[in-house]
């Protein structure tokens, strides 16, 4: 390796290790103003989507139980229309 080519190497990884102490000093101080300024959007949100599967969850047992009245009719009736297909035999 030549004098020139392990400068150049150097200067590569002391480019690279500058980039990432950058990148995490910068990722910091982002997650910090994330956390800082929109903690509370993010609490509102995350209520608002709480909400939103409450209700879903809601629905949707309103709908299991509508469908098993529905069901629990239906046999019913079949029973009646047994019954009377019966006597009409």
């Amino acid at each position: 390796m030549t004098l020139i080519e392990y400068i150049k190497s150097s200067f590569d990884i002391a480019v690279t290790l500058s980039s990432e102490k950058q990148f995490k000093e910068l990722k910091k101080t982002l997650n910090y103003e994330i956390n800082e300024n929109y903690s509370e959007d993010y609490e509102s949100l995350l209520r608002k989507e709480e909400s939103d599967i409450r209700q879903h969850i809601s629905i949707e047992h309103q709908l299991k139980l509508y469908s098993e009245k529905l069901i629990d009719k239906l046999e019913e009736l079949e029973k009646e229309n047994m019954i009377l297909s019966e006597k009409l035999v």
